[in-house]
């Protein structure tokens, strides 16, 4: 596992999904060493992709096309066999922190749900909710909304509407915090 300078990067979430079986318990995973080695075991053979991540340290789980397959190998696994010499690049993303307030009132709105998408490219999207509302995010414009029930949901900038929304984009490893009325 090498980082975005071609460093050994340690501590690093690996897990891997077999494609062709259906999801049944944990995935398997592990952490690289200090020089970035990894060894996972209790993979089944055939079409499996290897994802790497740490949050904290800006790398995103990328099992979505929202990443482009950033952090992810695929592998073929064969029967008995083993695969080595699997080396995947790092580049760390940015960090969005999301804020909402009543705009009647003022008030702190908590525990959003946000809807990210890739500026131009609607069909490239992931949503969710978070207990801090911070999202890493990809380091090209993206557009997002912000809902919450009772409140009616508003993209970020201009009129609240899509069509008005600012596309934000966030440099590697910085946190940027938007606040939303809604």
């Amino acid at each position: 596992m090498l980082n975005e300078r071609a460093q050994p990067a340690p501590d690093i979430t690996v897990q891997a999904l077999n494609t062709t079986l259906p999801f049944q318990g944990q995935l398997p995973w592990t952490l690289t060493d200090a020089k970035g080695r990894f060894a996972l075991t209790g993979i089944l053979p055939g079409h499996i992709y290897v994802n790497a991540f740490n949050e904290k340290a800006f790398y995103p789980n990328a099992n979505s096309i929202f990443w482009d397959g950033q952090g992810v190998a695929e592998v073929e696994l064969p029967v008995g066999g083993e695969v080595s010499g699997i080396v995947l690049k790092l580049t760390p993303v940015g960090r969005l922190q999301v804020k909402a307030k009543n705009a009647a009132t003022g008030a702190v709105i908590d525990s959003l749900c946000v809807s990210l998408e890739r500026d131009g490219a609607s069909n490239r999207g992931m949503g969710g909710g978070t207990v801090d509302d911070s999202w890493l995010v990809p380091t090209v414009p993206i557009r997002f909304c912000v809902t919450k029930e009772g409140f009616q949901a508003a993209w970020y900038g201009g009129d609240g509407s899509f069509e008005r929304s600012l596309p934000s984009t966030v440099a590697p490893r910085r946190v940027v915090t938007a606040t939303v009325p809604l």
